[in-house]
């Protein structure tokens, strides 16, 4: 699980750097990561409150991102 934190956060060094765009939610707001149940990694929103569990084609999708600039 500790591997998954890693991608989430280097997406979100990237996305601070302004190299790519940050993960939102349905009503425009950022989301923000947090530590789900069993410590998986859960997006939050905190203009409605959503908890969003990212499925395997987003994660796939981010790690792509960041293997790209990181390795």
């Amino acid at each position: 699980m500790e591997q998954e934190f890693q991608v989430f956060h280097d997406y979100n060094r990237l996305v601070r750097r302004g190299l790519t765009k940050p993960l939102t939610h349905g009503c425009g707001t950022e989301f923000v990561l947090a530590l789900g149940e069993e410590d998986r990694p859960v997006l939050k929103c905190f203009s409605c409150g959503t908890l969003t569990l990212p499925g395997l084609t987003m994660y796939s999708d981010i790690k792509s991102v960041v293997k790209e600039h990181f390795t």
